[in-house]
């Protein structure tokens, strides 16, 4: 509650990048630095069709599901966003819409797509931007995985750098960042 008495909402926050750009270890490291018994932030875990990679962990890094389960869970009203990147879905529950007006804030991380939904829902989300510091920097990331084919990266890369350009010219969040260097950018979120 505020100094009126009155329950005081959450906030929203809502990252977004490029594929490869560290959003999701950037959130995971300033989590670990915000969260206090005094003040949390929960990271809303967004389901996927797409197959893990080495190291993430269900229900963790997302919710990994197959294609029936994540159509099954959108015609049952589970999501408030549905995005495809790369030929896989991503979906948002929507359980957190709730939870918000009672004071609990949220990070989320998505695609440009996902940023200008959240934008429309949420007027006073606090969305942030993170850039690679180049488009070689970028490729190397994305090509260090070992989980990209010639094609796929091909289409990260074209994807990114149209997403890039875009934030440039309509941009879509309040705070930039630059990726540069891990613990800079993450004391910057």
């Amino acid at each position: 509650m505020d100094k009126t008495g009155k329950s005081k909402s959450g906030i929203l926050f809502v990252v977004s990048a490029p594929s490869g750009c560290g959003k999701s270890t950037l959130v995971a490291k300033a989590l670990a630095r915000l969260n206090n018994p005094a003040h949390t932030i929960s990271r809303i875990v967004t389901y996927t069709t797409r197959q893990p990679r080495t190291g993430e962990i269900n229900n963790q890094d997302y919710v990994f599901v197959h294609k029936d389960e994540f159509a099954a869970l959108q015609a049952a009203n589970h999501f408030c966003e549905v995005t495809i990147y790369n030929d896989n879905l991503y979906g948002s529950p929507r359980a957190f819409l709730d939870r918000l007006p009672h004071g609990e804030s949220f990070i989320a991380i998505t695609d440009r797509a996902g940023l200008a939904f959240y934008n429309k829902l949420c007027d006073a989300a606090i969305c942030i931007w993170i850039s690679p510091p180049s488009m070689e920097v970028l490729a190397q990331r994305l090509t260090a995985r070992g989980s990209e084919t010639p094609e796929s990266l091909r289409r990260r890369l074209d994807l990114a750098a149209l997403e890039i350009e875009q934030e440039k010219s309509s941009t879509l969040c309040q705070y930039h960042i630059v990726n540069d260097n891990l613990e800079t950018a993450t004391e910057e979120l």
